[in-house]
């Protein structure tokens, strides 16, 4: 199945292609209705502009920071997920991970608040979109060594704080004005030290990125984050994963 907006040819089984994870229009699903109005004010502080997209767990608005004359980025849980004692536990571990790592390539936290019934991350805004649009357009070899130290640099930060990221892609890549990467969506990050990763025969992450251990469930660290960026290396350079 090819993506309609990066153009990536995914298996025919995919929801959401593992590029740019987009999803991929249904018939008979209707996309999601926005949790959050234009226009609305979250939280007597954030002003809402427009939808920015939808992931597999979340919506991400454009919003201004009318208390600091800002612009960041809210993301809301999903409503199908608002249900899930995991899924809202993965979204509050997202913002406490993120505020664990402080580094100019990874994407910084603002606040994390509930909103009626709804949980927001107020975070970083970045206007240069993801690596995956970036990839989709073409990139040379000089951008992608230039991204590329950006990028290793930003998950040596996280690999120091303790934890794995588990899913390393060009969607979880996004960019600046200056195509200087920062690394994102960090809801399944976990520590590194004194323990397994994993259950056994878990699986988190995307497959078409993940190292052989992880696929099987095995015990993980930094290497498997390490093997998902040779994969997006890869693919930056030929716009195709291995």
């Amino acid at each position: 199945m090819q993506c309609t907006h990066c153009g990536n040819n995914n298996p025919p089984d995919r929801t959401h292609c593992y590029r740019c994870n987009r999803p991929f229009p249904s018939a008979s699903e209707p996309p999601p209705a926005p949790r959050i109005a234009v226009g609305e004010l979250v939280a007597d502080r954030f002003r809402v502009k427009r939808l920015l997209g939808v992931g597999g767990m979340g919506q991400v608005f454009e919003a201004s920071d009318e208390r600091l004359e800002r612009t960041i980025a809210l993301k809301i849980l999903l409503g199908e997920h608002l249900g899930s004692a995991k899924a809202r536990q993965r979204f509050e571990r997202e913002a406490k991970v993120i505020a664990r790592v402080r580094h100019p390539n990874v994407i910084e936290i603002f606040d994390y608040f509930p909103y009626g019934d709804d949980l927001v991350l107020a975070l970083e805004y970045l206007s240069g979109g993801t690596l995956a649009d970036r990839i989709g357009r073409g990139l040379a070899v000089t951008e992608v060594v230039r991204m590329g130290r950006g990028l290793l640099a930003g998950l040596g930060a996280i690999h120091k704080a303790g934890l794995v990221h588990r899913d390393i892609k060009p969607a979880n890549v996004l960019l600046t004005a200056d195509d200087e990467p920062k690394i994102a969506d960090l809801g399944i990050a976990h520590d590194s030290v004194g323990r397994s990763m994993t259950r056994s025969g878990a699986r988190m992450g995307t497959p078409e990125y993940m190292s052989p251990e992880q696929i099987s469930g095995e015990k993980i660290d930094a290497r498997t984050d390490i093997y998902a960026c040779g994969i997006l290396f890869y693919e930056a350079l030929t716009g195709e994963v291995p």
